[in-house]
């Protein structure tokens, strides 16, 4: 960081922001429990639903409070030359948060959520948070622009739809972000990129903190609010992060980072096209079925919690591949690569002989 805080110790101020922010947002979370019961915000049981008891549902505001105070008590008013980038990923989130709440709240159509997270990303894109994929393209900078805004604005939607898909089970979204925000953070120590080190390490503190009160049974749900928020946030850390001077390398580490939810994501919508239960894309993305790969787990005689340990670990297996990748020759990444797709090409080959045990609504 600048000079502020390389006069102090830099182990103890990571540490404080992480831990700042997951006592806020397990204060939060369990203060936003009490007022969901309070006005009846509750994910009722149901046909299709993984949990036994009304929940709350709205997680997505104390870990968006938790990461956004914490970056502006401990880094925004001291870091001038990042905070903009702060405020701009800080406040897209904001917006994809308002319209998660929205959705969890009365219901929100395809097109208004596209939109919304269309003015997010122009919001990041503003203050030079987009993948930089077409750097190298003999094209002019404005079509350089505008093309890196369309393909970020293609990563954000994957990446905030894989999210929305995979919180299915108690802690599995969530602990999925926790692994991903710390692996970013790991990265950006290595590298000295602390603007996105800092936002990852409140972003895992605050999960954490919700994580302490969503873990198997849980007392509260991300909903959509949050499964939008922290599939926007992690997709622009993904986009701010310099994870290789090799431009392929860069787009992989990101990605193989938040394979895990991406995989569940493609999966589903091959499997339900395939099968004819859906139409298009689009359909694919918004039928709500208990078909992902914490259901067919279950199916294949994991118990919940035991489905989404082997998920979370995974998801840990192949981020430490995408991590190991950044420094490796371009041999090395290849095999990496390679390993990581024969490991889900074998989870593909198991779980696509289950067959779902039957469709509903969306669980908590």
């Amino acid at each position: 960081m600048t000079a502020p805080l390389q006069k102090e110790s830099l182990c103890t101020s990571f540490t404080l922001i992480f831990i700042i922010a997951l006592v806020l947002s397990s204060a939060l979370a369990a203060v936003t429990i009490l007022v969901c019961r309070r006005l009846g915000l509750l994910d009722k049981p149901g046909p299709g639903k993984v949990h036994e008891r009304p929940t709350p549902r709205l997680g997505g505001p104390a870990i968006w409070i938790a990461m956004t105070l914490t970056l502006v008590l401990t880094c925004a008013h001291r870091e001038k030359e990042f905070a903009n980038i702060f405020y701009a990923i800080c406040g897209g989130g904001l917006l994809v948060l308002l319209i998660g709440v929205w959705d969890d709240v009365r219901g929100v159509n395809a097109i208004i959520k596209l939109i919304g997270l269309a003015l997010a990303t122009l919001i990041m894109a503003t203050q030079g948070v987009t993948t930089s994929l077409c750097v190298a393209l003999p094209l002019s900078d404005s079509l350089k622009h505008v093309l890196e805004y369309v393909v970020t604005l293609l990563w954000v939607v994957g990446v905030v739809s894989a999210f929305n898909a995979i919180d299915n089970m108690d802690g599995l979204a969530g602990g999925i972000a926790f692994i991903a925000a710390c692996l970013f953070a790991f990265v950006g120590a290595q590298t000295g990129q602390f603007p996105f080190m800092v936002v990852s390490l409140a972003l895992a503190g605050a999960v954490l903190g919700f994580l302490l009160l969503n873990r198997p049974p849980a007392h509260i749900f991300l909903g959509d609010s949050g499964a939008f928020m922290l599939g926007y946030t992690l997709a622009a850390i993904g986009a701010l992060g310099g994870w290789s001077t090799h431009p392929i390398k860069a787009a992989l580490v990101p990605v193989l980072v938040l394979s895990v939810p991406l995989f569940d994501l493609g999966y589903i919508i091959l499997a339900r096209w395939l099968s004819g239960t859906t139409k298009g894309i689009g359909q694919a993305i918004t039928y709500r079925g208990q078909d992902h790969l914490s259901h067919r787990l279950v199916a294949l005689g994991f118990d919940k919690v035991d489905a989404v340990l082997f998920i979370l670990v995974l998801s840990l297996g192949v981020g430490i591949m995408a991590v190991s990748m950044r420094n490796s020759l371009p041999v090395e990444a290849i095999l990496l690569t390679l390993s990581a797709g024969i490991t889900y090409l074998l989870l593909f080959i198991v779980i696509a002989r289950v067959q779902p045990r039957g469709e509903g609504p969306k669980a908590g």
